[in-house]
């Protein structure tokens, strides 16, 4: 009995010191006492930090995603313009036009080629063809 009652007022004491401990509303660190101590405010401060954090996060990647799309479509495109370039180098070439080639490399060297550009390259190689079918006859 005496141990009973020993045990008795050992646990009274550690109940006496509990409000006295630190707690936390983090449920990782506080637990039952860290709710009873903060309630539930605490839980939903840290669900409406993470829904933010999540929010920022979820903006971020549809950013990062559309740049992403960006540089992809831009990358084709400058595929499709020096596939297109090359093409009419070869053009140039069967045509004998050392000048047309050199006005072809120039654009392909300044990393700026429009589609005017490449308009006006085929208008020029159509022409000259024009003229050897002429010369031709």
């Amino acid at each position: 009995m005496k141990t009973l009652a020993k045990l008795a007022a050992g646990g009274l004491a550690a109940l006496a010191l509990l409000p006295g401990c630190a707690t936390s509303d983090n449920p990782n660190e506080g637990g039952l006492f860290g709710y009873l101590q903060h309630g539930s405010s605490g839980y939903q401060r840290r669900l409406d930090e993470r829904q933010e954090r999540l929010a920022i996060l979820q903006h971020d990647t549809a950013e990062e995603q559309s740049r992403t799309e960006s540089l992809t479509r831009r990358q084709t495109n400058a595929r499709a313009t020096i596939s297109r370039l090359s093409n009419l180098k070869e053009r140039a070439k069967g045509l004998g036009s050392a000048a047309l080639s050199g006005r072809i490399n120039q654009i392909e060297r300044s990393g700026d080629v429009s589609e005017a550009d490449i308009a006006r390259l085929e208008a020029e190689i159509r022409e000259l063809k024009r003229k050897a079918a002429g010369v031709g006859q």
